[in-house]
């Protein structure tokens, strides 16, 4: 919670009041520890399970509790689920007036953990009532296929596949899990284990097909896409992206795609360094877990609508909203900026799932200040700093190892000065001299 922000929860509800901003005086001669220099640490905050709506918050408290593991393993993925359960039909208008800018429940997320952090448990936790649904459509999918052909229909004739959750195809294959002629789903979930090999697969058979293809699964445009046997039409992109991947990948893939705007839509990111991992056994309450599965399933029952912020909860995102774009990280050309300038579309993203995963299927037509406030907690206080975390390791600044590394040395030898000279005395040949004394300057 931030130093100014006071809160109070009562009945469920949360009601914040917002004090002076204090002011810190700065340091006098007093150099940062090294790891603190890009303003990112070694340390991210943990996830606020008291925000979430509905089943979701005691359903995200008893897993993690159980699996002992951070609740964000079993949250993030939770809450791509529910976007892809709720699909492409409701929608939630981001100004008052104006009804151009929609945004709908198309959620991408991604957990980095170490190798045996139990991502692959929690996330099971999290989507075991997507994967059993799919499951009941398969087989009835199937067994209408065979009646239909005892009929003696054509392949023309038989039903159309409902796929609201699968884990690896080609690009070909999305498109067709997206276009209503192949599917009848209004949303779906492409949850990939391991991340990493999503990303390497990226175009594999050409060039840029498949960048192209997700980036419209994001934003929702039309896409075609072009196949041997025909053309497929997508009129309106809809897919939900959830993956687990490695530190040391993350680092490479979050650095290098910068430019792509891919990895700038992973909005639900989080950073994990201590997974936990002790034995817990306890009696499951197993009707948290029937009240988590009947509310998401429940979001497929929403119909074509459109929601609105309450004018209080305008109030709020205008203001967040203008102060983000004023702010200096969002004016660079990096993959931090580029990230959280997809900030404002992830705030309507994640009210339309808050506001139906409290209300359910017959949901005000207004968002309300409260859940507002929740999401707005909810990327302050937990996804950018985690997502400062990532980026800073990776990409922040090309210096930021550098200047780790001068300040290192800074402290070990008891300096009271530096200078550009004492670069090229030290042979730092992978830097310019001018470049990290300017970084050094803007970070103390």
């Amino acid at each position: 919670m931030s130093t100014n922000e006071k809160e109070s929860i009562t009945n469920g509800a949360i009601e914040a009041t917002f004090l002076p901003e204090p002011e810190v005086a700065e340091p006098e001669d007093e150099w940062p520890e090294p790891d603190d220099l890009g303003g990112n640490g070694d340390k991210a905050p943990p996830f606020p399970t008291d925000l979430l709506p509905g089943a979701l918050r005691p359903f995200v408290r008893q897993a993690a509790e159980l699996m002992d593991s951070p609740p964000e393993m079993i949250a993030i993925p939770a809450l791509v689920a529910a976007g892809a359960m709720l699909g492409l039909k409701p929608k939630i208008q981001m100004k008052q007036i104006d009804t151009k800018w929609k945004e709908r429940a198309a959620l991408w997320g991604a957990v980095i953990a170490p190798p045996s952090a139990a991502k692959t448990p929690c996330a099971s936790q999290a989507l075991r009532p997507i994967e059993r649904l799919q499951d009941t459509l398969t087989h009835q999918y199937r067994e209408a296929v065979k009646e239909a052909k005892a009929l003696g229909k054509q392949d023309d004739e038989l039903p159309i596949r409902e796929t609201i959750y699968f884990n690896e195809c080609t690009g070909e294959k999305v498109a067709q899990i997206m276009s209503p002629d192949f599917n009848s789903a209004h949303g779906s979930l492409l949850y990939r284990d391991e991340l990493a090999g999503w990303f390497e697969g990226m175009n594999k058979y050409r060039a840029g097909d498949d960048l192209e293809l997700y980036l419209q699964a994001f934003s929702g445009s039309p896409y075609t896409r072009q196949l041997v046997k025909g053309d497929v039409y997508v009129p309106e992109s809809f897919l939900c992206i959830f993956g687990t991947i490695q530190p040391e990948k993350a680092k490479a893939i979050f650095g290098n795609r910068a430019e792509d705007g891919l990895t700038a839509r992973f909005g639900l990111v989080a950073v994990v360094s201590s997974p936990g991992g002790m034995l817990v056994d306890r009696e499951r309450d197993s009707r948290i877990d029937a009240a988590y599965e009947q509310a998401l399933t429940q979001l497929r029952e929403v119909r074509e609508r459109t929601v609105k912020f309450s004018p209080e909860a305008w109030k709020l995102f205008f203001d967040w909203h203008n102060h983000l774009k004023k702010r200096p990280e969002a004016k660079r050309e990096d993959g931090f900026s580029s990230h959280i300038n997809k900030y404002p579309s992830l705030f309507g993203r994640l009210c339309l799932v808050f506001h139906f995963l409290k209300h359910g299927a017959k949901a005000p037509d207004l968002v309300s200040l409260e859940t507002a406030k929740a999401v707005r907690r909810l990327i302050n206080e937990f996804l950018e700093p985690h997502a400062r975390r990532l980026y800073g390791i990776v990409h922040a600044n090309a210096l930021d190892p550098g200047a780790r590394r001068i300040a290192s040395w800074i402290r070990e030898e008891g300096r009271e000065t530096f200078s550009p000279r004492d670069i090229h005395r030290k042979c730092w040949k992978e830097f310019d001299a001018t470049d990290v004394m300017s970084l050094i300057s803007k970070t103390l």
